[in-house]
């Protein structure tokens, strides 16, 4: 019977449909296959074979169950007893594994094989493979390959060889971080087949139900006599793959077997008996340290040379790592050293012979290595004075265990900065280096001396216990540069025996030689002539631009960083707020030295004439001709760069480079910035000095002149005649130079000169100096307002001042502050100074508008310069002083307390007497406008303290509107405690000077004179003066104090008498301690700067 082409279509496609649903059976089919194997050879051979296909969350993969049964059959008949299971859960491949160890546990098993054909990762440090309900964010460890590993390892016996056949792909998974290697437990050997390399896929073949790799593993194994793993014909296995794929897929084999290390291998550096301190470093270490076995942790500790890197961690290895069975110490200063130590610890532990570890050096290093990455958890690898990371990368195992660095670079993943001692610590290692004796004495002073830094103390004790000449004899030799350099370039014995290797000086030569760069070295250098704290990255940036050129090359700040870097890396300085850098002091003090002891050097001069020309060029501050640095918002921030270039004009004078007129010039601006800005009119008066000896300009002869000439207002007339002779002479030369066309300081000379003459009343010569300004200023090429004429304005308001017409005074001062106010803006410093004198000025002629003014100077000093700052000090003694003027007594009280709280215990004697002086006179008017009476002993206190503040003004401005208060406040204290023939004496001396004076100023002279004859109960005399006074006060509009002061001094004086000075129920107060004022009335808080 024939069949036609129906019934064999038919006949096909049942067949078809048969074999699919047999095959969709066999798919879903968990539990053992069909198939049998013998287990006659059970003790020798076991093997578990896993296929996952049919995944929840990844992509099913076709061939894994076929993969299972064709191993299966191959390795049957090799004498394996097979174990298969087919799409595992988590739970399920748990199982199979406890099975396996069932089965073969007490058996002597000589090969225990792992099969797996599915999905697998390299992810989150580890080898994972996926099981059907794996979760793609997130990785279980029970199910990683060193997890399979470790449960076989149970379930095997001593000699039992372990082998895994991974048939997956090796893809890292997006999600997870990705790893290249593969953990094994400690103890075993171990062989490890991949199907494909790092990255690759696992490929499934086109003419056949199984995978590329497990087809041509079949064929592999049964070409075997006897199923054998070697490198050698695995390579016959990868290469078969590899043809295949067309190199797309490249089977790996990993093979570790070892046995365990021996017990305490250990060359640790003996512990310091001098350890101290150092206790919450040593617990942040242990807490990085301590963390989950098997994975690496590195710790890098970083710090200056010579801080304590090495002592910290030898104290560590000691108290907190016994347990570990390897604690190896390696010098990594340089790599053949390195390789030497390594390879010195694979001798110890039996891994290489003494012959491969002397001759094969690398060879032998690699493998401690690697024998290291298979131990984990239970070795400790210390690298010592490694520079960086990328040197020693190659030598530091990829797993397990602890790796500790020391270094003086602070760019390692996991750093902990090692700062110099604390004090306490300092002054401990000193009385732990020479023991409780009085050789003790001074260690404190000591260690600030050396900054705390615990090599160079280590050195200081052990000099002073071996000489036995304490340490104050060592404290009076550090004060001697010679001295100092040779004590710390010493090293006592007794550091040699506690492994000292080097001391401070010769770690800093050191550092820098390991610099191998001459910009970098120059860059350290340049930062030993500065100010220890804070060098602007703009001054380095600066320098190394100036040095790259005089190279005749092109500097980028790209190289820059890169070499600032170098300099950091070598923790030779260190960054700090700001974009700024510090040095240590000690270290700073180190290469001082040395360069101040080869001044003859080249290098050193070329690197600090770079030095000061920067410096120059960054300290452009100049009052008159660079508005830039005087605005309120500079372009620079001079107060910063102020220590610095102070720094570097002393160590130019020590290295002797003193005739660069390029550092009379720094020193020039930075001597007006102290004495403007700053008011350290001492310090900038002999900076200046020091500039003028190197000048040959005449400009810049004339201007040293004139700003010292300015710097010495306040000094005494002795002095001030001695000045003003100089200037005079130097304006003269410079008037006869025909070729002049740069006036500026010629008129600011005139200004200053005529400054000088009012001070001492020569009206006549400051009007003859003020005219020949004024004609200079007129021919001047600027003829808009400038700083120039704001300078004429201040001292023709100081002329006026002196010579007693309040009304011109405060119509230059506001001048003055108009043009500074326009160019400079509000805030600047400048105008700051112009507002407090013209709230001086109308203290006199308009008080009350000057409280009110006082308001927006307050404002802009404590938002400029902060209220506690010594200038905001003079500026609430303005404020005190148009406040008691305008009669609001609490008010100015409230000033002058604040005045004298703010005032450092340094500043200008006279000022701060000056400041008491108007405290009496505000307290003596609050009690005699309170009806009470002033303790006998007080006001005798403030008698002394007027007289005193007399004595001080008569020795810098024997005249002037302050002298005439002055003894006007003295003339009433000293009537108020009886002595009738001083006050009258003072009260006439006063009015004698404000004779010639215009009314305004002669006005207290007079009311003063009133009031002592009114104590003193002269009346008519009193009623006398009294009227003077009205007549004067007419002078001013009818809301002027002054008036109001009149009549209430005069209405008050029957009530007093010249006896009962402390009537028993009259509440009493005072400036000296002991007073008590009644509650302040609530009135506004002003804050300044500074007193004319």
């Amino acid at each position: 019977m024939g069949f036609d082409r129906k019934d064999v279509a038919l006949a096909v496609a049942g067949g078809t449909l048969v074999g699919l649903l047999w095959w969709s059976f066999r798919r879903r089919y968990r539990a053992d296959p069909p198939f049998r194997y013998s287990q006659a050879d059970s003790k020798h051979r076991f093997a578990l074979l896993v296929g996952n296909g049919s995944y929840h969350n990844y992509p099913d993969v076709a061939c894994t169950i076929a993969d299972v049964e064709l191993i299966g059959e191959t390795i049957k008949r090799k004498g394996f007893d097979v174990m298969p299971r087919l799409n595992c859960t988590f739970r399920e491949l748990d199982r199979a594994l406890q099975e396996v160890k069932d089965k073969v546990s007490g058996q002597h098993c000589e090969v225990l094989l792992f099969y797996f054909a599915g999905h697998a990762v390299e992810a989150d440090g580890q080898n994972a493979l996926l099981c059907l309900d794996s979760d793609p964010n997130y990785l279980h460890e029970e199910h990683t390959l060193y997890k399979v590993f470790s449960s076989l390892v149970e379930s095997s016996s001593k000699d039992t060889k372990i082998v895994a056949i991974l048939d997956c792909c090796r893809s890292p998974e997006p999600k997870l971080r990705p790893t290249l290697t593969v953990r094994f437990p400690k103890h075993g050997q171990f062989y490890v087949m991949f199907a494909c390399g790092s990255g690759q896929t696992a490929e499934e073949s086109r003419f056949s139900r199984h995978g590329t790799f497990t087809e041509e593993l079949a064929n592999w194994i049964d070409r075997q006599s006897k199923f054998n793993i070697t490198s050698e014909s695995f390579s016959e296995l990868a290469n078969a793959v590899r043809t295949r794929t067309h190199t797309l897929q490249i089977p790996e084999l990993l093979c570790r077997s070892f046995k365990r290390w021996p017990n305490q291998i250990r060359n640790v550096p003996r512990r310091n008996k001098h350890f101290v301190g150092r206790k919450k470093l040593l617990e942040d270490l242990a807490s990085r340290v301590f963390k989950k076995p098997g994975l690496l942790c590195l710790v890098a500790t970083s710090g200056l040379a010579g801080v304590g890197k090495s002592q910290l961690l030898v104290e560590f290895l000691h108290t907190q790592c016994n347990s570990k069975s390897i604690v190896w110490w390696l010098n990594a200063e340089d790599e053949l050293v390195l390789q030497q130590g390594l390879a010195d610890l694979a001798m110890r532990a039996g891994i290489v012979t003494e012959a491969e570890g002397r001759h094969e050096l690398r060879a032998a290093a690699l493998k401690a290595v690697r024998a290291l990455d298979e131990e984990l958890e239970s070795w400790v690898l210390v690298f010592d004075n490694a520079k960086e990371y990328q040197l020693v990368r190659e030598w530091i195992p990829s797993q397990g265990g602890v790796v500790l660095v020391t270094s003086r670079n602070p760019h390692w993943d996991s750093t902990i900065s090692i700062p110099v001692f604390s004090p306490d610590e300092s002054v401990e290692l000193l009385k732990s280096l020479l023991g409780e004796t009085a050789q003790v004495e001074g260690a404190a002073e000591v260690a600030k001396m050396l900054g705390y830094h615990p090599l160079a103390l280590a050195q200081a004790g052990g000099w002073a216990r071996e000489t036995n000449m304490g340490l104050l004899k060592y404290k009076q030799l550090l004060e001697c540069s010679e001295e100092r350099r040779h004590l710390l370039q010493s090293a006592p014995d007794s550091l040699r025996h506690q492994d000292y290797k080097a001391t401070i000086a010769s770690t800093v030569d050191l550092a820098i030689s390991d610099l191998s760069n001459p910009l970098a070295a120059n860059i350290f250098d340049v930062c030993t002539v500065m100010s220890p704290d804070k060098i602007p990255y703009e001054f380095l940036w600066l320098f190394y631009k100036n040095l790259v050129h005089k190279a005749e090359k092109v500097a980028t700040e790209a190289e820059f960083s890169a070499v600032l870097k170098k300099v950091c890396d070598h923790s030779l300085i260190t960054a700090a707020e700001n974009h700024a850098y510090d040095i240590h002091r000690l270290v700073q003090t180190v290469r001082r030295d040395t360069l101040l002891a080869d001044n003859t050097a080249s290098a050193g001069q070329n690197m600090l004439l770079i030095a000061i020309a920067t410096a120059a060029s960054l300290f452009d501050f100049d009052l008159l001709q660079n508005l830039d640095s005087v605005r309120e918002d500079p372009s620079r921030d001079y107060a910063s760069l102020v220590p610095h270039c102070l720094s570097l004009a002393e160590f130019a004078r020590e290295f002797g480079v003193e005739g660069s007129e390029e550092l009379a010039v720094l020193q020039i601006n930075v001597a007006e910035y102290l004495f403007e800005v700053c008011r350290k009119g001492e310090r900038a008066t002999k900076l200046l000095k020091e500039a003028q000896r190197k000048l040959t300009s005449d400009v810049l002869k004339l201007k040293a002149t004139v700003l010292l000439a300015r710097f010495t207002y306040a000094e005494s007339i002795e002095l001030q005649n001695d000045v003003l002779v100089q200037l005079e002479e130097a304006l003269r030369d410079f008037d006869l130079q025909v070729d002049v066309k740069d006036h500026v300081y010629e008129i600011h000379g005139y200004n200053t000169a005529a400054c000088f003459h009012a001070y001492v009343g020569r009206f006549d010569k400051a009007e003859s100096c003020l005219k020949k300004a004024e004609r200079l200023l007129s021919t001047h090429t600027d003829r808009s307002p400038s700083l120039l004429e704001a300078s004429f304005h201040e001292a023709s308001s100081i002329k006026e001042d002196r010579r007693g017409d309040a009304d011109k005074e405060a119509k230059h001062v506001r001048q003055m502050y108009t043009i500074r106010k326009h160019l400079l803006g509000q805030n600047s410093f400048l105008t700051l100074h112009a507002l407090r004198d013209l709230v001086v000025s109308l203290s006199d002629t308009d008080p009350a508008q000057g409280v009110e003014l006082a308001n927006d100077l307050v404002r802009a000093v404590e938002n400029v310069i902060g209220a506690e700052h010594p200038e905001a000090a003079v500026a609430y003694r303005a404020a005190a002083m148009c406040a008691f003027e305008a009669e609001k007594l609490s008010l100015a009280r409230q000033y002058i307390e604040k005045s004298l709280k703010t005032l450092p215990p340094d500043w200008d004697q006279e000022f701060r007497s000056r400041c008491l002086s108007l405290q009496i006179a505000i307290d003596l008017d609050l009690a005699r406008s309170h009806g009470h009476a002033v303790p006998e002993a007080d006001i005798n206190k403030a008698v002394d303290e007027l007289k005193r503040a007399v004595r001080l003004r008569e020795e810098s401005s024997p005249i002037g509107i302050t002298m005439i208060k002055l003894l006007s406040y003295l003339a009433l204290a000293q009537a108020l405690a009886g002595r009738w023939s001083d006050a009258k004496a003072t009260a006439d001396r006063a009015f004698q000077m404000a004779e010639p004076m215009r009314p305004n100023y002669k006005q207290y002279a007079v009311l003063a004179k009133a009031e002592v004859y009114a104590l003193e109960g002269s009346h008519p005399e009193a009623e006398r003066w009294f009227q003077m006074a009205e007549e004067i006060s007419m002078h001013w509009p009818e809301e002027h104090p002054f008036r109001h002061r009149v009549t209430r001094s005069r209405s008050r004086i029957p009530a007093i008498t010249r006896s009962g000075f402390l009537p028993a129920d009259w509440v009493t107060w005072g400036c000296l301690g002991k007073w008590h004022l009644p509650p302040a009335q609530p009135e506004m808080l002003l804050s300044s700067t500074e007193h004319r």
